[in-house]
């Protein structure tokens, strides 16, 4: 029997997108609105004004050569990787400091390669940065995918840590109903976070 027990879940919109028209606006002449807008007259379908892009923005001009069109959405759908734009991967690897990070996300995301639980999650955005510790030493994770398992961080019970785009989620799988009892499940807290 395999129980799972949640713990900080981080909130990560589910992907939902909007369009919406924009009124008609001037451009000034050489703009990238409006090259985008003529080269979308010329093609007959609307074309991407590609300095208008953001992580949850698109902007579109249309073929009238009058007006232009918003997608947004909620959750990104492009993150900037080394000074370009890439599509969102929140994939683990195995970074050159021997931590673990997603491929491509929206924040600074980074889980314990193993050892010292200090330095368990740490997740920044700007100059803004959070770290989550664990109470004890930690293994060497086995990565599936955007999850990085702890196998038996408590005798029968494994710590999982999920990437998303734009932070994580973590829960420990209690295999047993012996590690279910016991005690230690109970003292376990957030009382190791640190705010940089």
């Amino acid at each position: 029997m395999t129980a799972v027990l949640s713990a900080l879940v981080s909130v990560v919109p589910a992907l939902n997108s909007q369009a919406e028209a924009l009124p008609a606006r001037p451009a000034p002449l050489g703009s990238p609105e409006l090259r985008a807008s003529a080269a979308a007259v010329a093609a007959g379908e609307r074309v991407e004004v590609v300095e208008e892009r953001s992580e949850r923005e698109t902007v579109f001009a249309n073929p009238d050569g009058a007006t232009f069109t918003l997608e947004k959405s909620i959750a990104p759908v492009r993150v900037v990787r080394q000074g370009k734009w890439v599509e969102p991967d929140p994939t683990l690897v195995r970074n050159t400091d021997g931590s673990v990070g997603p491929v491509a996300a929206a924040v600074d995301l980074s889980f314990s390669g193993g050892g010292d639980g200090a330095g368990l999650v740490t997740i920044a955005e700007g100059t803004q940065s959070v770290s989550l510790g664990w109470p004890g030493a930690l293994p060497a994770p086995r990565l599936d995918g955007e999850h990085a398992v702890y196998e038996d961080v408590l005798p029968d019970v494994n710590l999982i840590l999920t990437a998303t785009v734009e932070g994580f989620r973590q829960v420990l799988e209690v295999e047993t109903p012996e590690a279910a009892a016991n005690p230690a499940l109970k003292r376990l807290s957030t009382a190791s976070v640190r705010r940089g």
